[in-house]
């Protein structure tokens, strides 16, 4: 079934694990991939979002709200940061996060439009531990949940105009997980 719909898209993908694969056994690639899957899947699972789909070590997943998608966001920074503590630096991985939101053609389980292009061009300019939103996102984020500044124009290929791009803010914040303490 075909549909043009406005959706909010994220895009993640693990930084660095092209890296990581020519250096790890597939035992422990298999392992790390379904630590990450786990991690992005719990919490798309309790934001309401919905995996359209994965490739490798990135996902494709829509939400209700930029708001939504924002908050699961930093929630997957800060889960997956959890998930490496005691590791060595060479052995941390980071995801990079792109939002945005736009009218989206649904086919077939999977998601098509400028918006999904310029979520994928705005994945690759973001560094790792980042989370960059579009233009039209940080217009519709509730400010009062989410804090988000401002970056820059970025030339961005297959767009014939420069694009707004934004950065969520990713407050410190203390949290208690399993005896531990991460701030």
């Amino acid at each position: 079934m075909e549909n043009l719909r406005s959706t909010v898209i994220m895009k993640t993908d693990l930084a660095g694990f092209t890296d990581r694969v020519t250096k790890s056994s597939h035992r422990d690639l298999s392992e790390l991939l379904g630590k990450h899957d786990k991690i992005i899947s719990d919490v798309v699972e309790r934001h309401a979002g919905t995996i359209i789909k994965g490739e490798g070590d990135s996902f494709w997943v829509t939400f209700p709200s930029v708001s939504t998608a924002s908050l699961a966001a930093k929630e997957m920074q800060r889960d997956l940061q959890h998930a490496q503590v005691g590791s060595s630096d060479e052995d941390r991985l980071a995801i990079r996060i792109a939002i945005t939101v736009g009218d989206v053609l649904h086919q077939e389980g999977d998601i098509f439009g400028d918006s999904v292009n310029l979520t994928a061009r705005i994945e690759s300019i973001t560094p790792p531990g980042e989370i960059y939103l579009s233009h039209a996102a940080s217009l519709t984020v509730n400010k009062a949940e989410v804090s988000v500044d401002y970056l820059n124009e970025f030339d961005l290929k297959g767009f014939s105009q420069r694009e707004r791009i934004y950065r969520i803010n990713q407050e410190d914040e203390i949290r208690l997980f399993d005896n531990r303490v991460m701030l």
